[in-house]
């Protein structure tokens, strides 16, 4: 079996301490704790992303991003994994009329002023690296999500609900700060492979780049030597053009970001 480092956006790799905790889940533990949980998510969540208490916190399926035009208005992503770019929030990116701010490419870069945002989405799948079959939506209490809220109602679904708690309070144990020192030296060394590699070329300029999703143009023969190397990335091609997305999450390790550095550049 082929190793491979998953350096996708989205589905990314399952955060260090989510292997563990699944192996020392035992539902019996758990026998009706769902309102619990939700709220322990709900607080440690707030704290880690400094979203305004005042705001609703609902469990939903993921397929409401299929609605969100309707719900919320315009849907934006702080941190756009097809190009690399995160909004200039003292710019008109962010005096644009944002309906939902899509928060879930961007931890561990939090902000300090969400200004009259009405919602906030969050795909714990992608930054957090916690494999659940949910969304997290933070949202004015005018917005009615009836329809579109994640059933709890089995066994399996607190299992998901507490491996949520568990990886926030572990996250939120280590500390942001130590999380973003880490984070800004890998998020260096990924944009100086793009700007150092004859293969890779910048989509976004230097002023507006994300320190967490570095995209490139590439070709699709580039990709390929990649995953023979074993690196899984996100990636948008046509005709053997296109360009790829590497994400710089806090489960990716600097040894390894690191060592993806070298091997590119020896290519």
């Amino acid at each position: 079996m082929r190793f491979t480092i998953n350096l996708k956006p989205r589905n990314s790799a399952a955060y260090f301490t989510v292997r563990e905790h699944l192996a020392t889940y035992k539902a019996e533990n758990y026998p009706n704790p769902m309102d619990c949980l939700k709220k322990g998510v709900e607080t440690t969540l707030k704290d880690l992303f400094n979203i305004p208490v005042r705001l609703r916190f609902t469990l939903c399926q993921k397929s409401i991003v299929k609605h969100t035009a309707g719900l919320f208005g315009q849907k934006v992503k702080l941190d756009e994994p097809q190009t690399g770019k995160r909004l200039n929030l003292d710019g008109d990116d962010f005096k644009q009329d944002i309906g939902m701010l899509d928060l879930s490419y961007s931890f561990p870069y939090v902000m300090s002023d969400y200004q009259n945002i009405r919602a906030f989405f969050l795909d714990p799948s992608a930054a957090l690296g916690v494999p659940v079959p949910f969304a997290m939506v933070l949202h004015s209490n005018e917005i009615n999500l009836s329809d579109h809220t994640w059933k709890m109602d089995d066994s399996e679904s607190i299992k998901h609900l507490w491996l949520m708690g568990q990886v926030l309070r572990d996250i939120e144990n280590k500390g942001l700060e130590v999380i973003r020192r880490e984070c800004d030296y890998k998020a260096v060394v990924l944009w100086q492979m793009v700007e150092n590699s004859p293969y890779l070329e910048a989509v976004t300029d230097k002023e507006h780049r994300s320190k967490t999703m570095i995209t490139a143009k590439c070709t699709k023969d580039f990709q390929g030597k990649l995953l023979k190397m074993g690196y899984e990335t996100g990636s948008i091609f046509n005709d053997g053009e296109g360009r790829i997305t590497i994400a710089n999450y806090p489960v990716h390790s600097k040894e390894t970001i690191e060592l993806l550095y070298d091997r590119v550049m020896d290519l």
